[in-house]
């Protein structure tokens, strides 16, 4: 029972190290080492409000970061640019706020970088108001420290949540970009959580190095990375990439559910993970400040790195993926041949293992789908039910029904076959994901090679002891390879890709792959009986999904997310002007807001074959409406109002304009029990162009 204790607790653990980020430090901070407490007075000040693009939030907020860098003795310069965004046709006039440290001996820079705009239905406070309180402080930190000998700028971007607009302008045009010499970006994509370094540059040996050596408390993986280049996020570091220097991307990303919407408050937001952050920005700052940026230059390498808990970042160089993946495949079948040749391990055992993995592990994905699918119906027919999205106890749920499937199949296939032989079994199709990572996905390699060569540890360790079973000891070799490697990645897979049916039948399915990796330590435990420890499991999930049931109702602490749009023809609200045509046959619109409007979208909905917008080229594209619907953010617009230019097709006839006002028309009230989520409400103002 001692062991199946202790398996218990390293399960627990691992789970809990991909969820929980480290404690608070329990004495207050030096005047330079980073505080949790500093940042979140800054918070609260950033998050009082919504702070769109030409709000008056936004406006305040870029006043006060102006302020507070001269403060700081930094050198201020704030960019006004007008950017369009080259993926949807959408154009800001950005003002990034930038301040700069400077050094004994100058550049190359090292650029920190947040956002300080935000969703317009949210407070942000973590998204990204938590970024640009590390910033602060972190650049507190580093006045407060030696003298350093490189420059450190911090940028504050402008309009990152349409587009990434801030970022785009300074990588493009800003008087300090040359002399970048690598970048830092600190994002949110939830309101707490491990604090994730998941993208760097390209290449990125000595990034890693740098990482690897400076952070005390890292959770990152090169598997982050290569998934992440896949999905269709991105970040400022996406744009600034650009500027051809080394870089690193962190990010929180637990209780994804406040995520752009009005729950993301300054009091919702993880002390731990934005103290974990700050720490790490802080660390890669001063030491990049001090010893110069990492030397990753074009043409050099790059690297397979992951965390583990109690031992930091494994890291190695990429271009060794196949040589350790054919080194992993010779060890593996040494260790089936010598445990063949010693007795202990049967041929058809390892066949056996092989198969029993498939079907556990697809009996397992079948379960989490038809539980998953369950829920939703069950949920579908309350009435005032929520969504099951992000409920940590979908974390669990797969947990148990994946190392369900595992030990009952196992229990089954022990009673003619050794352990060893159907771990070896299951190490194989381990090893055959490892070929298939090293082809299409290296960076992520290590996921499949540690626990091949664990269990080719395993199995020689086993072969050589004259006693059929071995020490205790010997059981736990591959086990304490295997798990701290893998199981921080589950909670962390989840959470990046949420709860639906893929990630979690994944989550299942690799639970009981790793369970039948681990069959002599699984054999070993002194469980009372199987089926009852099977049905435990069962039940396991079962308890899981009810309190997630439980837990997914809205109520006036989960408003339901709701965008209310008024569509109206309404000529008095927004005044167009039709001004003297053009050479050219362009024609020309004035848009005069209301007074003190701040902000304002507007778009032609039917397709014009060029505009323009204050002497910029848009691209068409079809995002709302019909084919080639434009639409340009202006923020705040001047008040003389905005010229809008443009050569129509010569077939389209009857062009509309339609201008989006964010917020609902004065008097008009949410319905109740709702709150605003995306761009927040908006008013359709509709007007006819002759």
């Amino acid at each position: 029972m001692v062991e199946a204790t202790a398996l218990a607790a390293l399960v627990a653990a691992g789970v809990r190290h991909g969820l929980v980020p480290p404690p608070l430090p329990d004495r207050p901070a030096a005047p330079f080492e980073f505080s949790a407490d500093r940042a979140a007075r800054y918070i609260r000040r950033f998050a009082a409000a919504p702070r769109p693009p030409g709000s008056e939030a936004h406006e305040v907020t870029r006043r006060w970061l102006e302020r507070v860098l001269g403060i700081l003795r930094a050198d201020t310069l704030t960019q006004v640019a007008v950017q369009p965004s080259p993926r949807v046709p959408k154009a800001a006039v950005v003002r990034n706020v930038t301040g700069r440290l400077r050094g004994t001996e100058g550049g190359p820079a090292v650029l920190l970088v947040a956002h300080y705009d935000g969703h317009a239905a949210s407070p942000a406070a973590a998204d990204d108001a938590s970024g640009v309180a590390i910033l602060v402080e972190v650049l507190r930190a580093l006045r407060a420290g030696p003298s350093l000998r490189h420059d450190v700028i911090a940028l504050f971007t402008d309009a990152e949540e349409e587009g990434m607009l801030g970022a785009r302008a300074f990588a493009a045009a800003h008087p300090w970009r040359d002399e970048v010499g690598v970048v830092i970006n600190v994002e949110a994509r939830g309101a707490g959580g491990r604090s994730l370094m998941f993208e760097t540059g390209v290449p990125n040996l000595a990034t890693i190095a740098a990482y690897a050596g400076e952070v005390g408390a890292p959770t990152t993986s090169s598997l982050f990375y290569a998934l992440y280049q896949l999905m269709p996020n991105d970040t400022d570091f996406t744009e600034l990439r650009s500027l051809g220097v080394p870089g690193l991307n962190f990010a929180f990303i637990g209780d994804v559910a406040a995520y752009h919407t009005p729950l993301d408050g300054a009091g919702r937001v993880d002390l731990r993970s934005v103290q974990s952050q700050g720490d790490a920005v802080l660390e890669l700052a001063r030491h990049f400040a001090l010893g110069g940026p990492p030397a990753d230059t074009a043409g050099g390498g790059n690297a397979v790195f992951f965390s583990a808990p109690l031992v930091g970042v494994i890291w190695g160089p990429l271009d060794y993926t196949w040589p350790l993946t054919a080194a992993a495949a010779l060890l593996l079948v040494l260790a089936i041949a010598f445990g063949v040749h010693r007795g202990r391990v049967r041929l058809t055992g390892v066949a056996a293992g092989a198969t029993g993995t498939l079907v556990a592990t697809g009996l397992a994905a079948a379960a989490a789908v038809g539980l998953r699918l369950g829920l939703g119906a069950l949920l579908a027919r309350q009435t005032d039910a929520g969504v099951l999205e992000h409920h940590p106890a979908l974390v669990l749920a797969p947990l148990a029904l994946g190392a369900a499937a595992a030990l009952g199949l196992l229990r089954l296939a022990r009673r003619w076959f050794a352990p060893e032989a159907l771990a070896a079994g299951a190490a194989l199709l381990w090893l055959a994901a490892a070929v298939a990572f090293a082809a299409r996905l290296p960076a992520g390699s290590y996921v499949a090679l540690v626990p091949v060569v664990a269990v080719a540890l395993a199995l020689l360790v086993h072969a050589l002891l004259s006693d059929e079973t071995g020490p205790p000891w010997a059981r736990w070799v591959a086990t304490l390879a295997v798990l701290p490697v893998l199981l921080p990645l589950f909670p962390l897979m989840v959470l990046g890709l949420g709860t639906g049916l893929v990630p979690t039948a994944a989550e299942a399915a690799l639970t009981a792959l790793v369970a039948w990796l681990l069959a002599p330590m699984v054999a070993a435990l002194d469980l009372p009986r199987w089926w009852v420890t099977t049905a435990a499991l069962l039940a396991g999930a079962v308890g899981c999904s009810a309190w997630a049931i439980r837990g997914a109702h809205y109520s006036s602490e989960w408003p339901r997310p709701e965008n209310v749009s008024i569509t109206r023809e309404d000529s008095g609200a927004i005044r167009v002007e039709r001004l003297p045509a053009t050479n050219g046959g362009i024609l020309r619109y004035r848009i005069v807001p209301p007074p003190g409007t701040r902000r304002l979208e507007f778009g032609l909905a039917l397709p014009p074959r060029a505009a323009r917008l204050a002497g910029l080229d848009l691209p068409l594209a079809s995002t709302r409406g019909g084919p080639g619907w434009h639409y340009a953010l202006v923020g705040p617009p001047a008040d003389t109002g905005v010229v809008f230019e443009m050569t129509p097709d010569p077939a389209a006839a009857g062009l509309e304009l339609v201008a989006h006002l964010p917020g609902l028309p004065r008097g008009t009230p949410r319905p109740a029990g709702t709150m605003p989520i995306g761009n927040g409400d908006e008013t359709l103002l509709v007007h006819r162009l002759d």
